[in-house]
């Protein structure tokens, strides 16, 4: 009888909590991007794309132009006794070019990692498609907020 009350209580507590979902559609943001160039890696772009119109608001007033550039960067850190890379670091950008009301700014992000290099070739480029496409996400919302503050 005593689980069945704290239960009971608990559902009660956790359903009004105040928690809410950041991205619902009364939380939509207050402008339209018309995202006119996206060059770079192919991977990264194609998050970036969707991310993109899933944000932007048709209806706003608010207009933004933008043109994104990615790349992706692979350099070696170190090798092991037999010449063979053992490390590199992996270096992720992402330059956001944005015309608001007449007025042009550059925004960038820049991730860098160092990676251990595997063994299985195919198990490495999962995890460099995985790199980039947490790369692509956390960007984009780093992107939202600046868009954000600046109204």
């Amino acid at each position: 009888m005593n689980k069945k009350i704290i239960l009971l209580l608990l559902i009660f507590f956790i359903q009004h909590c105040g928690f809410s979902p950041i991205y619902t559609k009364d939380n939509q943001t207050n402008y339209f991007i018309n995202l006119v160039e996206i060059n770079g890696d192919r991977i990264m772009n194609d998050i970036l794309n969707s991310e993109i119109k899933r944000i932007s608001n048709s209806q706003a007033e608010n207009k933004i132009i933008l043109k994104i550039n990615t790349s992706f960067e692979k350099n070696i850190l170190s090798k092991d006794m037999k010449g063979s890379t053992s490390d590199f670091r992996v270096i992720l950008n992402a330059n956001f070019s944005v015309e608001q009301n007449g007025i042009k700014d550059e925004i960038t992000f820049q991730e860098k990692h160092n990676v251990k290099n595997l063994s299985d070739i195919f198990e490495q480029k999962n995890y460099e498609e995985t790199l980039k496409r947490s790369f692509a996400l956390s960007t984009i919302r780093k992107f939202n907020l600046e868009m954000n503050s600046r109204q």
